[in-house]
């Protein structure tokens, strides 16, 4: 029974760590790089929570996530996502860069209007750690 469930376990983490950026190639300077941003990631999403109320940290992962978590989806090609955006759905490379270029305004835009809806819900005390830090 016990090699039942270790055989279950690494099914389990190889077929998890075939669908993670960085792991599914099996090349080991991807997985360093992939460790290394995964880890500035994770320290991005935990600074963030210095203070404040936990609506405050509930709405710094939010705008963590879409400044660094969705980009990452999107170059990595996460679960194919690439192939589910139509302007980046081509192997074509002339029109796939403007697909991207595109990607990339949208996320400015997106990450703007996200900036200028939460700042006024932030609490007065996270807002004044955060110019006190800057």
């Amino acid at each position: 029974m016990a090699i039942t469930k270790r055989a279950t376990t690494s099914s389990f983490s190889t077929k998890f760590l075939s669908v993670v950026p960085g792991f599914r190639t099996g090349y080991y300077w991807k997985k360093i790089i992939a460790t290394i941003w995964y880890l500035i990631l994770f320290l991005a999403i935990v600074t963030s929570w210095s203070a404040g109320t936990f609506f405050d940290k509930v709405l710094a992962t939010f705008d963590t996530t879409i400044l660094f978590v969705l980009p990452t989806i999107i170059t990595t090609n996460f679960m194919d996502i690439q192939n589910q955006i139509p302007f980046l759905a081509t192997k074509k490379l002339y029109r796939k860069l403007p697909g991207f270029l595109l990607a990339i305004v949208i996320w400015i835009l997106m990450y703007s209007a996200f900036t200028s809806i939460a700042t006024p819900l932030y609490s007065h005390e996270y807002l004044e750690s955060k110019t006190q830090n800057n």
